[in-house]
């Protein structure tokens, strides 16, 4: 039986990725000189602070798309070290360990968290933790963060990747595991709802926002679909309808709260929760307690992108403004989009001087709106030594503007 927990986290680890180490160990499996440059150019990019450029001589960057993977390519000589010495002993090397107080250990890593699963004593438990500790200073020169690597009984409990597990000790019953999210978690949503329920964006319009929330929601809810949150799915959607009611009080100024219930609380199936029409079709609102729990281990794992499996909950498709999150102006998630698509046509070039830096989406007539056809990629300095010149043009001889 499992009694102790090592929480491990690794010190600035996307910090110190040695980019050499890193490139010989995706050699090892990938021929392709090209698709290294690639991760190589990815590596050594660079980053920008107060508009100047500095060099990456180690790390990958921070919340990239590819940073956990690549952390989990540099940390696998950690999984074979455990796999070599603890995991791949026969069940009675096993017996054995455990007899003696030693223990057997259960490695589970994401990128740079781990945990280290122990059913001996503490004493085992600190061992072992010490000995992550040298193999990841002498192979990678990383270090465990002291603050965030703690060594937690089953009882008392701890988080991993968002999830809080503990063991639960009924008096008559036998133990068994809870599993919920994390206080952070829910805050961090609580958070993003409140964001996107605020005076500044009272004006949007109700199904592109109601849309925008069911996708957080989904999200949110499909990632604990596994776990005990009947109670926490209930006062979430307590949460998100009374932040919907102060939404839609503040969009309709001067109406009181019974009107602003009369238009949007209406009828879904056998009950009421907030929707208006949209077109030809209803847009409601996602609710938590809807999503159903699913086992750890199902007998027979379902497809999620089938019609007929109903684990995961899709959101039907919206034929506009699919990437908007409803954190900022739709206006502003607009602009991004085509900005972005200007860029990549460009490739990424300024069209006057070429340069691949400070690049923004120029105008070529101020009032031909945002359309690709009216947008140029230029550099910082070219786009205002362009915008200075239109303005000497629309000037008189005398310095007054023409009319």
């Amino acid at each position: 039986m499992v009694l102790w927990f090592i929480e491990g986290d690794i010190s600035k680890c996307f910090d110190k990725l040695d980019h050499e180490v890193m490139l010989n160990a995706l050699r090892v499996h990938i021929a392709d000189e090209r698709f290294i440059r690639l991760i190589e150019n990815l590596l050594k990019a660079g980053y920008l602070e107060d508009w100047k450029w500095n060099a990456t001589h180690s790390g990958a960057p921070q919340g990239g798309v590819l940073s956990p993977l690549l952390a989990n390519i540099y940390l696998h000589e950690l999984d074979k070290w455990w796999w070599t010495k603890y995991g791949n002993l026969a069940p009675y090397e096993k017996t054995k360990r455990r007899k003696s107080g030693k223990g057997n250990f259960i490695l589970t890593r994401y990128a740079d968290d781990f945990i280290i699963l122990c059913n001996g004593d503490a004493e085992s438990a600190k061992a072992m933790k010490q000995e992550v500790k040298d193999f990841l200073w002498d192979v990678f020169y990383l270090e465990l963060s002291e603050e965030k690597t703690r060594i937690t009984h089953a009882n008392d409990g701890f988080d991993f990747l968002g999830f809080h597990i503990q063991r639960e000790n009924p008096k008559d019953n036998k133990p068994w595991l809870f599993i919920t999210a994390t206080s952070q978690s829910e805050q961090r949503l609580r958070d993003k709802i409140k964001k996107m329920t605020g005076r500044a964006m009272s004006w949007e319009p109700v199904p592109e926002k109601i849309r925008a929330i069911n996708r957080v929601l989904r999200g949110w809810g499909n990632y604990y679909d596994s776990v005990s949150s009947t109670f926490t799915r209930q006062k979430l959607d307590w949460y998100v309808h009374q932040r919907m009611m102060k939404w839609l009080t503040s969009r309709h100024k001067g109406v009181g709260k019974r009107a602003v219930l009369k238009m949007y609380y209406i009828r879904q199936g056998n009950r009421h929760n907030w929707g208006c029409k949209d077109g030809k079709d209803t847009v409601y609102l996602f609710m938590l307690r809807d999503i159903s729990k699913v086992s750890y281990r199902p007998k027979k794992l379902g497809n999620p992108y089938l019609a007929d499996d109903n684990t995961h909950q899709p959101e039907a498709e919206t034929p506009y403004m699919e990437t908007w999150d409803g954190t900022t102006s739709r206006h502003k998630a607009v602009w991004w989009e085509i900005r972005k698509a200007v860029l990549e046509r460009d490739s990424y070039k300024c069209q006057q001087c070429g340069a691949m830096e400070n690049l923004e989406a120029h105008h070529l007539k101020p009032s031909g709106g945002m359309v690709m056809e009216n947008l140029q990629t230029l550099c910082l300095e070219c786009h205002q030594k362009t915008e200075s010149y239109g303005r000497k043009r629309k000037q008189t001889p005398d310095g007054k503007k023409t009319q």
